[in-house]
């Protein structure tokens, strides 16, 4: 159908000016509308910042780690899961657990034929499709019981669902997952002996991406043969003002996979609150850490040559203080700091002491 073409128009009618004028009114009140909606977001967004940063002031408080409860540094919940929710979340750790070990680069159905994806192209196979086809399977929450322990180290109250797949051990205080144990099967069609440092750590880290509810804020730091299984560890990162890109090697996730398949074994994470007290100012020379450090030392009796030192992050244990029944090792606070750790010897008897890398506090070390 052709359209009949339009007679040249002339000039624009006088009410022209009139419209233009209503339409610009309009987007005036439209932008001021806008404008007030954005000020009401933002005012909104700084009030909970503020209370957000007040909370934050108030738990870290330096003035109160020193004399903190331990599980004061374990950020608590509002409301503790209860056994039905407990369950469910260990049921949906220990699903995707398998469902990473038995279909790992997986690319085909349990028939053989390939996954597509919705454009028809060849893709990994999902995890509903992989459990409706009977490749994997979740445990049943009808078959898991929960029991109460506890880290006699720390004090931290755990809960453990033990299913028939496994268990999930949660921490009380958070309900973060501190422990993952599975039951070995060896009987994934998709597993492949693990001979290299490298495929173990390719398998680690789709466990840890894919599988593991843990942090992630873990950089992969070592892997090493044990016995025919493999141990791949990560640290904690931190980065600080003022203070290079630290690991915590107290603070660790560390995973551990067959070498026969590659089928993960057992998992655990140590994840503590990093307190910032003094990071907004500069750190302490060395030679102040060192002054601190041999004063430490002679507090508790101990002479040794000093060695090296490098900036950490560490939990602090407060070994060389004097107390009446002997050395304080027990962790007071459970928290992590950016330290001087610096390393003494005498004769064949090691030292490590820590030093808070802004404030010069003594927070105790190690005795090797």
């Amino acid at each position: 159908m052709s359209r009949k073409k339009r007679k040249k128009q002339g000039p624009a009618p006088a009410n022209n000016g009139a419209r233009k004028k209503s339409v610009l009114q309009g987007l005036a009140v439209a932008a001021v509308s806008l404008a007030v909606w954005c000020a009401a977001c933002y005012v909104c967004y700084a009030y909970g910042m503020r209370q957000e940063t007040s909370k934050l002031a108030e738990m870290l408080n330096p003035d109160l780690a020193e004399q903190a409860d331990s599980l004061k540094w374990v950020l608590a919940v509002d409301e503790p899961m209860t056994d039905e929710e407990l369950k469910t979340k260990a049921r949906q750790v220990m699903g995707d657990l398998e469902f990473q070990v038995k279909c790992f680069g997986r690319y085909t159905n349990a028939d053989g034929s390939p996954c597509l994806d919705e454009k028809g192209k060849p893709a990994h196979i999902s995890y509903e499709s992989a459990l409706a086809q009977g490749l994997f399977r979740e445990p049943d929450e009808a078959d898991m019981k929960i029991s109460v322990t506890s880290d006699p180290e720390r004090g931290w109250e755990l809960r453990v669902v033990s299913t028939p797949m496994g268990t999930v051990t949660f921490r009380s205080k958070d309900e973060s997952v501190v422990r993952v144990s599975r039951i070995y099967t060896a009987d994934s069609e998709s597993n492949r002996p693990i001979e290299t440092a490298t495929e173990a750590v390719e398998r680690a880290r789709a466990y840890y991406n894919w599988g593991l509810p843990f942090p992630g804020n873990y950089e992969m730091a070592g892997v090493e043969r044990q016995g025919e299984d493999w141990l791949v560890t990560y640290h904690r990162a931190v980065r600080l003002k003022n203070l290079p890109k630290l690991r915590s090697d107290s603070q660790q996730v560390q995973i551990v996979i067959s070498g026969a398949d590659g089928e993960l074994k057992e998992a655990q994470c140590l994840d503590l609150l990093l307190i910032q007290t003094g990071c907004d100012q500069r750190p302490i020379s060395q030679e102040q850490a060192v002054q601190a450090a041999e004063q430490s030392l002679a507090g508790a009796g101990l002479q040794a040559q000093f060695q090296a030192a490098e900036y950490a992050v560490v939990e602090p244990n407060f070994i060389y203080d004097r107390r009446e029944d002997g050395f304080a090792y027990d962790p007071e606070t459970h928290l992590s700091r950016a330290v001087w750790r610096l390393h003494y010897q005498q004769e064949e008897q090691s030292y490590l002491v820590y030093i808070d890398a802004y404030t010069g506090q003594p927070l105790g070390g190690l005795i090797g």
